[in-house]
């Protein structure tokens, strides 16, 4: 079986088994995740994607990254990130150099410090102290020990290493044009975003665009773009009580009619009805 898939169902294992919440985060160009291993490169807490639909913040979450790179060089560690939820970080090595850095998130202790940064974010960001308490409660708060994530995530940094060391040509340079687009989609997708506008940005042709897309993910743009929005909806639904208009337009659906309509053809559920679920 190929490393790749070993890494991934190694993932699947310590979520299911473990709660641990995995995403992987390449330093370098070569080191690139390929488009099996890219879904784990972003948080999925409700917390996390309740803060992604405000572009200015998630561009905030990457740049802090380099942060976390340059406190990873004295090893791996647990601490807060700038939006208040604690993780730990584990880097990893390819041939004895940096290679990246592995987070297990979605921690949440309501202390002064948390609190301090929720603070922070409502007023520079404008988003209500409902909603993002309301998620940031949402958080796991039972902690694993330091001794248990070491046991279990030891052994994914050397399968990141042998994955690269196995595949190290696996970047093409239509690989690296897809993972510039993946990356540039998963930030972007509150917004609009066109095929066309993805032509004038990476300065190639719609077909070459929707081809690259659809051969890499299995899905179209549009198609993927509304998914990334119904999975912060569905955050939104969870943990607050916000109206269904305000929850449609912060995950990028301009008509709230539309979202309603796409929400329930694809969950079999009205956002109402979801809502329901959680909220009795």
């Amino acid at each position: 079986m190929d490393i790749t898939q070993d890494i991934k169902n190694y993932i699947y294992f310590l979520q299911e088994h473990f709660g641990l919440s995995i995403s992987l985060h390449p330093y370098y160009h070569k080191a690139s995740l390929n488009s099996t291993l890219m879904r784990f490169g972003i948080h999925c807490n409700d917390y996390c994607m309740c803060m992604k639909t405000n572009d200015e913040l998630w561009q905030i979450c990457i740049a802090n990254q380099k942060k976390v790179r340059e406190k990873a060089k004295c090893g791996s560690f647990f601490g807060m990130c700038h939006a208040g939820v604690y993780e730990y970080v584990y880097p990893y090595m390819i041939q004895g150099e940096e290679g990246g850095f592995i987070c297990v998130s979605g921690y949440g202790i309501d202390n002064e410090k948390s609190r301090a940064a929720r603070r922070r974010i409502c007023k520079q960001f404008n988003f209500p102290e409902e909603t993002v308490d309301g998620c940031y409660h949402s958080l796991n708060r039972s902690i694993p020990s330091k001794r248990l994530t070491d046991s279990l995530l030891h052994p994914l940094c050397h399968m990141l290493e042998l994955h690269y060391l196995r595949h190290p040509d696996f970047q093409t340079k239509e690989n690296d044009f897809y993972n510039e687009m993946f990356h540039y989609i998963n930030t972007n997708h509150t917004s609009k975003i066109t095929v066309d506008d993805l032509c004038r940005r990476f300065h190639c042709s719609r077909s070459t665009i929707s081809h690259t897309f659809k051969a890499n993910n299995g899905m179209s743009i549009s198609d993927y773009v509304n998914k990334l929005r119904l999975d912060d909806a569905k955050a939104l639904l969870r943990n607050t009580r916000l109206n269904i208009t305000a929850v449609s337009a912060l995950v990028g659906f301009a008509d709230a009619n539309y979202f309603s309509n796409i929400f329930k053809h694809s969950f079999g559920l009205s956002p109402l009805q979801y809502r329901k679920q959680f909220h009795r």
